[in-house]
């Protein structure tokens, strides 16, 4: 009720005031849709709980990382994936530059060295998207914090954009920030940064300064290794041996991969 001393608001006003409840509205709705999203997500997760079992059996592993070009989730400029089938010893590659639907954010140009005229002429994520979900297939996905961001973030553009036959991405998944909890938790004094290079730097493993896709979907598989060979988590060798055998060939993929970038951005690298 409107106290009788109060001016009574104008037009003008009262529009902003409906726009803003608006959006207020809309806001809680998102948050909600994104909340039973993330639920939905969390049940397609490997090692959730400390009683899950130690291994897991997959025709193919992928570990993939995004960048973005700012607060919009779903504004995805870059996809980074390198897939490695059972018993191989080599891996396939995935990397798309994509074109933002909104502007970039210069803490983004500044972490990524990407800027929004290099994405200018790029395709959209509507043409990118189908390509890397074929890519990913039937496979276990893997990267780091994937169940809190990217997962998610890629069912809202599947939502979004609406491509014709695919109106989700839930595939079962290893997300490595949650390994790490897992292992790190109980530790006194206690791990209090639980970033990709924080951990890396654990295993005395450095990251490159910038943050870019292919090199952080690398790094993520590497990282899943070092800590499932960990006998606390794992508790057998067998289970150990499955991911950590290919740590010497996705190492040196990790340091080509910088330096071709090095190169490709014309700074001086070493042959």
């Amino acid at each position: 009720m409107r106290n009788g001393n109060e001016t009574p608001l104008t037009l003008e006003e009262a529009e902003k005031r409906r726009k803003a409840a608006i959006r207020e509205k809309q806001k809680v709705e998102r948050a909600i849709r994104r909340k039973a999203l993330w639920l939905s997500i969390k049940t397609r997760e490997i090692f959730a709980e400390a009683q899950e079992e130690k291994s897991v059996t997959a025709p193919a592993i992928v570990s993939f990382d995004l960048e973005r070009a700012g607060f919009a989730e779903d504004d995805i400029i870059e996809i980074g994936a390198v897939r490695m089938e059972a018993g191989a010893e080599t891996f396939q590659k995935f990397h798309a530059l994509v074109r933002p639907r909104t502007k970039m954010n210069r803490y983004v140009e500044k972490l990524t060295g990407i800027t929004g005229a290099e994405l200018a002429g790029e395709k959209p994520l509507p043409e990118v998207l189908p390509d890397f979900l074929r890519f990913v297939g039937n496979a276990v996905v893997v990267g780091h914090a994937i169940g809190d961001n990217d997962i998610v973030q890629i069912n809202l553009a599947l939502r979004r954009y609406k491509l014709p036959g695919r109106r989700s991405f839930l595939p079962r998944f290893i997300d490595t920030e949650h390994v790490a909890h897992r292992l790190f938790d109980h530790l006194q004094p206690p791990v209090e940064k639980f970033g990709l290079s924080f951990l890396l730097a654990r295993y005395g493993l450095e990251m490159p300064a910038k943050h870019r896709a292919v090199e952080d979907a690398i790094a993520s598989y590497v990282l899943l290794s070092r800590l499932l060979m960990d006998e606390t988590l794992v508790g057998n060798d067998a289970a150990s041996d499955a991911w950590g055998t290919r740590q010497d060939m996705l190492l040196a993929a990790l340091k080509e991969e910088c330096r071709l970038r090095e190169i490709t951005e014309g700074d001086e690298a070493p042959p």
